[in-house]
């Protein structure tokens, strides 16, 4: 095995990225105090426009004749307008602005793990209950390289996180793709930029599954068509009759007609307002899905055969035109909030049934597409969140995934992707065959629990497709089962000591199953909630039974007389960590050791803390 070191990586790439990004905060910040001063003087434009336009127009009306005094009034009309265009567009140029320099903070707190300006952790993700979850930190590690805008995306790479069974042509389709987005950085935060122009805030993702439903939802009756061509009849019938009232002295015949059109009218009404009302609380989430759509459907992605492929509906489809119509439409249908102006229309056409029509063909038409190129979109989101941690974390690599690696799993210099850079130690360890077992000792706050992090994390990021911390990892798709941070349960009545051998049995149960992937298993602290003589029993029969089976893995301890199970088992090994006393205080070097624990701290803590151990019993007990 390599010898390990606690030396960090290279820090020249990341402080060049650091320096890079901040450069670019500082030059956005300059661009939006400049866009914003022009915001405010065109506001003073619009408003001078108003205070001198419209008196001048006034005087105008009153002082000139005839074509000179409209002549006015359409200059005064004409300067507003484009006062209010140039101004609108200065304020999408700042929020644009806003955003980009939003997506730049987030990648620099992403590589120096700044919690405090990353997006706060989803609470509502499936999955998050799940032990290994619990265990490994994955909710943290989600949120550390979360990028995605919608929460299908974020949904879906948090399911991939916790795959229980790895598939290796998955793993590696996704690995490809991955390489493939990689270098794809301004593609993929100007999607960011399309998608959050249109959210309110940075922590509210798009729910597309809202788009699903409305697909799904309300319908017009079969007579819808035979009511709005009836309307389309009366409303002709309508105007036809008026004029012949006004010039020809019919009389009134067309009231008659007018009371059928308005009775046939609000038959359907109810339903057509629900309808738009949807389409209407839709508008901004497919205004963003065209946006994005519209950078994908027209980038060349033939460097790119994976991503080509997986982006083929919506290249083929074009999506953002049917999208954007279904926009407009919904704009359309904004006619509704302003009830005078509704009424006029649609005594004179049938205006709301008109753009329902419209709004239906349109609905079938998307019906059979949309849910597939909702399906790319949250795949797209998910693999560039895997290729930012590349961008973020320039120490990373690719790890390699293969049923023919030499030996089951070979890590070199392996970190904590929690661990900011400059303080993150990386270790090596190696497993050659199935069967093979370490007995992890050290003393307490050594690095023994995070280190059984740090293997369960970077196994989750290579398994769901993603770069690893690491100089470099080799692996057999692996199962993952860990054991390391066991609760008791009050609701369902389950100590802890209980809940810990229902959790060990299930691990034993699993390398039962030869049929499937090898298991890795992490275990910390085995038979924590019972006496030292019983604890030490069960702990050896355990680890008798580990061994051997169809799995490897490591049990981190503090009692030091397990480690004498290795003596006569080739199978098994003693790894440590260890501890040295500066001064006053106890150091740590988190450096991987082989071997046994050679020292215990604990009554050494105990003594620091100011508890009533004294120096001889520290000195028997060591």
């Amino acid at each position: 095995m390599p010898e390990p070191s606690s030396e960090a990586p290279s820090k020249t790439t990341q402080t060049a990225r650091t320096e890079r990004l901040q450069r670019s905060i500082r030059f956005l910040g300059a661009a939006i105090i400049r866009l914003e001063e022009r915001v405010a003087r065109w506001s003073n434009i619009r408003l001078a426009i108003i205070l001198v336009g419209l008196p001048l127009a006034v005087i105008a009306a009153f002082a000139l004749p005839g074509w000179p005094a409209w002549l006015v009034a359409g200059l005064v009309v004409l300067a507003f307008a484009s006062a209010v265009v140039i101004h609108r567009r200065f304020q999408a140029s700042v929020d644009r602005h806003h955003i980009w320099r939003e997506i730049k903070r987030l990648h620099l707190a992403r590589s120096q793990l700044d919690w405090t300006i990353l997006p706060p952790q989803r609470n509502d993700l499936n999955g998050l209950d799940h032990f290994i979850a619990r265990d490994l930190d994955l909710a943290r590690l989600h949120r550390l390289i979360d990028t995605c805008s919608m929460e299908a995306g974020s949904q879906r790479l948090f399911d991939w996180l916790l795959a229980e069974q790895p598939d290796l042509t998955v793993i590696r389709h996704r690995q490809a793709m991955v390489a493939e987005l990689r270098p794809l950085q301004m593609l993929r935060d100007r999607l960011t930029l399309a998608a959050r122009l249109g959210s309110d805030e940075w922590s509210k993702r798009l729910d597309l599954s809202r788009l699903r439903e409305w697909l799904s939802n309300l319908t017009p009756s079969p007579l819808f068509r035979v009511v709005l061509v009836l309307l389309l009849g009366l409303s002709i019938a309508n105007l036809s009759l008026f004029v012949a009232a006004s010039l020809l002295g019919w009389g009134p015949v067309w009231l008659i007609s007018l009371a059928l059109y308005v009775t046939l009218f609000f038959g359907q009404w109810q339903m057509i307002r629900r309808l738009f009302n949807e389409a209407l609380d839709l508008s901004d989430l497919l205004r963003v899905f065209a946006a994005v759509t519209e950078l994908l459907e027209t980038r060349d992605f033939s460097d790119q055969p994976n991503l080509q492929r997986l982006l083929e509906p919506i290249q083929q489809d074009r999506p953002s035109r049917l999208l954007k119509q279904v926009s407009w439409i919904a704009g359309g249908a904004s006619l509704q909030r302003n009830p005078y102006l509704w009424i006029v229309i649609n005594v004179l056409v049938p205006w709301d049934y008109i753009f329902m029509a419209l709004l239906l063909r349109l609905k079938r038409q998307l019906a059979g597409s949309l849910p597939q190129w909702m399906e790319v979109w949250t795949e797209v989101e998910a693999l560039s969140a895997l290729a930012s941690v590349s961008d973020n974390h320039p120490e990373v690599s690719v790890p390699t995934v293969s049923e023919e690696s030499e030996g089951l799993f070979e890590a070199i210099q392996i970190g904590h992707p929690l661990i900011e850079g400059s303080h993150r130690v990386c270790n090596s360890i190696r497993f050659e065959q199935a069967g093979d077992l370490v007995i992890l000792t050290g003393s307490n706050m050594s690095g023994k629990s995070s280190f059984l992090r740090t293997l369960g994390s970077n196994l989750a990021l290579a398994f769901a497709g993603g770069p690893v911390f690491a100089e470099r990892l080799q692996t057999r798709p692996l199962r993952l089962y860990t054991a390391i941070r066991i609760t008791d349960s009050l609701e369902s009545g389950m100590s802890y000591f209980y809940a810990e051998v229902h959790r060990l049995k299930g691990l034993l149960d699993q390398l039962q199953a030869d049929d499937a992937p090898p298991l890795f298993f992490l275990v910390d602290e085995i038979f924590r909630g019972t006496n030292n003589r019983e604890r030490l029993i069960g702990s050896q029969a355990y680890i008798q039974a580990l061994r051997g089976k169809h799995g490897v893995g490591i049990i981190a301890t503090h009692d030091l007389e397990l480690v004498r199970l290795a003596d006569d088992d080739p199978a098994i090994r003693n790894m440590h960590f260890t501890e040295h006393i500066e001064g006053d205080r106890m150091a740590f070097d988190y450096r991987l050791r082989s071997g046994p624990s050679p020292t215990t701290n604990a009554l050494v803590i105990m003594q620091m803390a100011g508890l009533p151990v004294q120096i001889a019993d520290i000195e028997e007990a060591t």
